[in-house]
């Protein structure tokens, strides 16, 4: 069995207050799925009728409704090495209902490596722990977390405080070096051929929707963030209350740091659009919970019906009443742009 499997089944083995037999279980699927199909290991405690060939049947077991043995009520997840530091985080004080469909969404399309934190207020916090994500929770794919008191995220120039505060990157976040940043109006889209990992891969140290074509940095909302350099730079210089926001602040700066490696906008457009069009994104940042729609995507029916068409999932954070008046402004059925 793979060492890093093992030391994960291990904390699993403590956690649960497993027995010998049960974690001898576990040990025996791993063996089973990792070994050649003709050299497959006899399997203690399961059924022989039962053939596992794939994380999906560990799945069945894991989670089967009713289960009585404690190795069946662990989640699939302990089989995943998670990685502490590449973080999935989403800042969110209001209960909003779709959050838990979001994370849920961002967890089924991240590799499956990354752990995600969810950062809010008893309200927010309250009805993530009582949905579907419990699964998630239990494993440690998924934190959440209360927000310090330290940190207020009541406004933008708050949140601009937060994020672009040292303690934030390197004591609350720790020991993340990977952080992906997303709010309640961002979403990735399951058609999209992309893997974060890529531009991980990449050494980029900052992605996000472009402002524009002819500038470095982007559209913070969803965004990937390589924290070393953010916690050197914050280091140094802090910034001032009421200037930029905390997006156009670091990135006005990480662009001219030695050792940093800003994602070119043609880049940038491949991985998210908010006012840059480009076809086929990774992921989409709107603003406003999705009440502000920029005029360049939204007001363009074609444009919107290609948004739909490659990432449904986008309804998921638009306020499809603004679509519905844009629809009856153009009329059904009209190509052209709106004015």
């Amino acid at each position: 069995m793979c060492p890093s499997i093992a030391i994960v089944i291990g904390t699993y083995f403590q956690r649960f207050s497993l027995t010998s037999v049960d974690f001898d279980i576990l040990t025996d699927l791993q063996n089973y799925i990792s070994a050649p199909e003709n050299e497959q290991p006899p399997l203690s405690g399961i059924d022989k009728d039962q053939k596992p060939t794939s994380l999906g049947f560990l799945k069945e077991i894991f989670a089967s409704p009713g289960s009585s043995s404690p190795s069946q009520k662990l989640s699939p997840e302990v089989l995943i090495n998670l990685d502490p530091t590449r973080v999935a985080l989403l800042i969110e004080t209001r209960p909003l209902p779709h959050l838990p469909a979001l994370i849920a969404h961002f967890i089924s399309l991240l590799p499956p490596q990354w752990t995600f934190r969810f950062v809010g207020v008893p309200s927010s916090l309250s009805l993530l722990a009582s949905t579907s994500l419990t699964r998630h929770i239990a494993s440690g794919k998924l934190l959440l977390q209360a927000l310090p008191p330290t940190f207020h995220v009541s406004n933008q120039e708050e949140v601009s405080q937060t994020l672009t505060s040292l303690a934030f990157y390197k004591e609350f976040l720790h020991p993340a070096e990977w952080l992906l940043v997303y709010q309640a109006d961002s979403i990735i889209c399951s058609a999209a051929p992309h893997s974060l990992d890529t531009w991980v891969h990449e050494g980029y140290t900052w992605l996000g929707a472009p402002w524009n074509l002819g500038a470095l940095g982007g559209n913070g909302g969803l965004s990937l963030r390589h924290v070393p350099p953010i916690i050197e730079l914050l280091g140094r210089e802090k910034r001032k209350e009421g200037v930029e926001f905390e997006d156009r602040w670091l990135c006005d700066r990480l662009q001219v740091m030695n050792g940093t490696k800003m994602a070119p906008p043609d880049v940038e457009r491949e991985f998210s659009v908010e006012s840059v069009w480009f076809e086929k994104p990774w992921g989409y940042h709107l603003r406003g919970s999705g009440k502000l729609l920029d005029s360049e995507i939204w007001s363009n029916k074609t444009r919107r019906d290609i948004v739909f068409a490659w990432c449904p999932e986008v309804k998921m954070i638009l306020d499809m009443d603004l679509i519905q008046d844009m629809n009856r402004d153009t009329g059904v059925g009209n190509e052209g742009e709106y004015e």
